[in-house]
């Protein structure tokens, strides 16, 4: 079961880099959900929705996109065909962030 522990909205781009290491020390996969956020928990489960309603979910393994760019995730290419955004490059999405509700539990 999870609970939602974070929502945050902006700007979401895709980026492909297959064979590069990721944050959490795997391999970029280009068609496994995942995505990059600036946050120090890695393994969360993620929600994207599009403002065109479009959803997608993923997993954080990555850090980033950098503070610079504006924008709040970035996402494999997969996740970024769901949203149906590879042709745009960037959208506006809501995103929510999940955790394991024993996780939740454990902190308190």
């Amino acid at each position: 079961m999870l609970a939602l522990v974070a929502f945050t909205y902006g700007l979401a781009s895709w980026y492909n880099a297959p064979g590069s290491l990721m944050a959490d020390g795997h391999v970029f996969e280009p068609y496994h959900h995942v995505c990059a956020m600036r946050t120090d928990d890695h393994k969360q489960v993620v929600e994207i929705v599009a403002a065109s309603g479009l959803r997608s979910w993923c997993v954080t393994e990555d850090y980033g996109p950098a503070k610079w760019t504006g924008r709040v995730i970035d996402v494999s290419p997969v996740v970024a065909e769901e949203l149906k955004m590879v042709s745009a490059g960037v959208i506006r999405v809501k995103v929510y962030r999940y955790a394991p509700i024993i996780d939740i539990a454990v902190k308190f």
